[in-house]
């Protein structure tokens, strides 16, 4: 006779059976990386950054760019996505085993799958922390440096709040203090002019010389 806690667990196998049926297509693995060369080759765009924070258990990154090494011209800052779902709806996460997560404070080469931010990646591309074997190969590969990203406009590079905003505005306000006072000390000066022979200093009158 077939016992209680076999059944059980004959049921706790068919279970994980249908999960794993289930969840095949989303935890699918990654095929054999392209060589680096053929990647960058194929690749709409490279770029490389610094991640300065991240988000969604490490799976969403805010990088600081530094350089393009391939594709079309990259803001200073973007968002990338190490999933398609990086903020999933209803409170859960949705995890696959291609999602690729970020350190802070790490600097990366990117090779994402678009070419428009946020930039979405996953861990099946070349992406990966930069060494400097990797950036001399990437210097090779786009024949020279890669080009600087574009600068945030003036209203974003300006701290927000009234302390920051006094801060940013303090140099100046000093400079102009300071411009004033030495327009003030120019035109306050003694004057000294020749008159038929005598020397006026000022609203003084002095003899000749």
């Amino acid at each position: 006779m077939i016992s209680l806690t076999c059944v059980k667990l004959a049921a706790a196998i068919g279970l994980c059976l249908v999960v794993f049926v289930v969840a095949g297509p989303a935890s699918a693995s990654c095929a054999e990386p392209p060589i680096f060369a053929q990647g960058f080759g194929a690749a709409p765009l490279v770029f490389t950054g610094t991640v300065v924070s991240t988000e969604s258990s490490d799976r969403v990154a805010h990088v600081a760019v530094d350089a393009i090494w391939k594709g079309d011209e990259t803001a200073a800052e973007v968002t990338v996505y190490g999933t398609p779902d990086p903020f999933p709806g209803g409170g859960f996460m949705s995890i696959s085993s291609i999602d690729r997560t970020f350190q802070m404070g790490v600097r990366y080469v990117f090779f994402p799958v678009t070419v428009s931010d946020p930039y979405e990646e996953n861990s099946c591309t070349l992406t990966q922390p930069l060494t400097a074997e990797i950036e001399k190969t990437l210097i090779e590969l786009a024949g020279g440096e890669g080009s600087a990203p574009v600068p945030a406009p003036l209203a974003e590079q300006i701290p927000e709040g009234p302390a920051s905003v006094a801060a940013w505005l303090l140099p100046s306000a000093v400079g102009v203090v300071a411009a004033g006072f030495i327009l003030l000390a120019w035109k306050r000066r003694p004057r000294r002019v020749e008159v038929e022979g005598f020397r006026l200093s000022g609203d003084r009158e002095v003899g000749p010389d």
